[in-house]
C-alpha cells in the first residue's frame, strides 16, 4: 500500500521493482499486501488512513483479522443470538442463532483479506483486487506541500478497476471533499466522469466518456492547478485518461479552481463523508456514508501531487499490461514529500519489508 520504503521491492508483472519514497502520499495495490494483517503502512512521515466499511468475512470479534481469536469468540457465543456477530461478518446464507455453519464460514475465510485473486492475461501486473470500498481520514489534502496546501496544487489520481456491469446505476470510484468543494470519479451505468467543484462558484469542470466493456480499466484524472494567494489564476484545467489514452481535457476552457478538495474524508468505491454537489451525480446532499457503492473490483489506487503527462500515464499503463517477460517499471514518483501522510487500511496487510 501506498508510497514506499526505498528498501522495499514490490512485484509488478513478475519482476521486482524498487519503489522510491512517494512523490506524495499514497499508493494502494492489493497485490503487494500480506494477507491476514489489518494495517497497511507507508514510510514515515506520511499519514493517510483507509479503512474498510464492512468487516472481513468471519471476523466475528471485529478486530480486522479473521484468525484464531474469532474461533474463540464463536465458541464462547455458540447458540447465542446472531446479533453478537458484526453485521457483514456472517455468511448471508446462514440464519438463526450462532451455529456450526458459522464455524465453517470462519474456517473457509481464515487469514484472507478483503481481496480476491486476479488472473487476467490482459493485466498481468494485477494479481489481487479489493472487492469493497474504503474510507480515508479527513483533511488529508489540507496538508502543506512546499508553500501551499496539497489541494491548491496539481494532482493526479490513478485507478485500476473492473466493473461488474455497465448497468449498475450511480457509483463512485473515488471522492474527496465537502458539499461545496470537492472532486470525484464516478460511473453512471456506462458513463465515466471526472468532476471538480472548485472553491469559486461557477468554476466547476466535468469530463465524461463512455465505456464499452467491463474489462479492466486504467483511469487517470489529472488536475492542472496553479495558485496565487493574491491574484486569480484562471488557467486551471483537468484531463481524463482511459487505458493510457487522453479522452478529454478542459484546457480550451480553463477556470480558476483554487481549492479542489475541501476538508472531508476520502471515499474509495463509496461515499466517505459528504460528497460534493452539482456534478454528474446531481444533488448529493442526502447521500450517506457508504452510498453510491461501486460494484466490481479495484486493484490499484494512487495519488501524487503532480500533473502527470501523457507519457507518464502511458508508461503506467504499460507497466500493468505488459507481460512479465518484457515488463515496464512503474515510473518514479516526483520527489515532493507531503508532511504527515501515511496510507493504511483495515483488512489488508503490512507490506513486506
Amino acid at each position: 500500500l501506498g508510497g514506499a520504503n526505498p528498501n522495499f521491492a514490490a512485484t509488478f508483472s513478475g519482476s521486482p521493482v524498487a519503489l522510491p519514497p512517494p512523490g506524495i502520499p499514497h499508493r494502494l495495490n492489493a497485490a503487494i499486501e500480506t494477507p491476514g494483517n489489518r494495517t497497511w503502512e507507508t514510510v514515515a512521515p506520511s499519514v493517510e488512513r483507509f479503512t474498510f466499511l464492512s468487516p472481513q468475512k468471519g471476523d466475528y470479534n471485529a478486530d480486522g483479522f479473521t484468525d484464531a481469536a474469532d474461533y474463540s469468540f464463536w465458541r464462547d457465543n455458540l447458540d447465542a443470538d446472531a446479533s453478537v456477530l458484526p453485521l457483514g461478518s456472517r455468511d448471508t446464507a446462514n440464519s438463526g442463532n450462532v451455529n456450526a455453519a458459522d464455524r465453517t464460514y470462519w474456517a473457509a475465510n481464515y487469514g484472507s483479506p478483503a481481496s480476491v485473486p486476479v488472473s487476467d492475461s490482459s493485466v498481468p501486473g494485477i494479481t489481487r483486487a479489493f472487492t469493497q470500498g474504503a474510507i480515508g481520514q479527513a483533511n488529508t489534502f489540507e496538508s502543506t506541500v512546499g508553500s501551499a496546501q496539497a489541494s491548491r496544487q496539481n494532482g493526479s489520481f490513478e485507478l485500476w478497476f473492473k466493473p461488474d456491469s455497465l448497468t449498475g446505476g450511480d457509483q463512485l470510484l473515488y471522492e474527496v471533499g465537502g458539499g461545496t468543494t470537492g472532486i470525484y470519479v464516478s460511473l453512471q451505468n456506462n458513463q465515466l466522469s471526472f468532476y471538480v467543484n472548485g472553491s469559486f462558484d461557477g468554476n466547476n469542470q466535468t469530463l465524461t466518456t463512455t465505456l464499452t466493456d467491463t474489462d479492466w480499466k486504467q483511469v487517470v484524472a489529472v488536475l492542472h492547478n496553479t495558485y496565487d494567494a493574491a491574484l486569480p489564476s484562471p488557467d486551471d484545467f483537468i484531463d481524463l485518461y482511459v487505458d493510457g489514452v487522453l479522452v478529454g481535457s478542459t484546457s480550451a476552457s480553463p477556470t480558476d479552481l483554487n481549492d479542489w478538495s475541501g476538508g472531508n474524508q476520502a471515499g474509495l468505491g463509496l461515499v466517505a463523508g459528504v460528497v460534493t454537489t452539482d456534478g454528474p451525480l446531481g444533488d448529493t446532499t442526502l447521500a450517506t456514508q457508504g452510498a453510491y457503492k461501486f460494484g466490481g473490483q479495484i486493484a490499484i489506487f494512487e495519488y501524487a501531487a503532480a500533473a502527470w503527462t501523457a507519457g507518464e500515464v502511458a508508461t503506467r499503463y504499460a507497466a500493468i499490461t505488459t507481460p512479465a517477460s518484457s515488463s515496464v517499471a512503474v515510473p518514479e514518483p516526483h520527489a515532493i514529500a507531503l508532511v504527515g501522510l501515511v496510507v493504511s487500511g483495515v483488512l489488508a496487510g503490512r507490506r513486506r519489508a
